[in-house]
């Protein structure tokens, strides 16, 4: 998929590669109940984004509990002066 979310389609085929990148950004982008097969799951970054006032210890631990519940490990997660964060994560697969 492209930064969009459109498929991409290479020679008449869809284009394969490494997904661990868009998965996790769906994972984060997702809400609680979006994703059918696993309710439980998403972490609803904007809900916290678009508070007056950022949660960034509830934000941190959204982030971490679901990673680790879809199978990857928080390596490093970093907010900087504009609430924006970096992430570094590793799978346990």
């Amino acid at each position: 998929m492209d930064s969009e979310g459109n498929w991409m389609v290479e020679n008449g085929d869809f284009v394969i590669g490494e997904s661990d990148d868009q998965h996790v950004e769906i994972l984060l982008a997702s809400r609680k109940g979006m994703i059918r097969e696993t309710p439980v799951i998403g972490a609803g970054i904007t809900d916290f984004v678009n508070k007056q006032n950022i949660d960034l210890n509830g934000l941190e631990r959204e982030i971490t509990v679901n990673l680790q519940a879809d199978g990857y490990k928080s390596k490093k997660l970093a907010f900087d002066e504009n609430n924006e964060f970096n992430l570094d994560y590793e799978t346990n697969y």
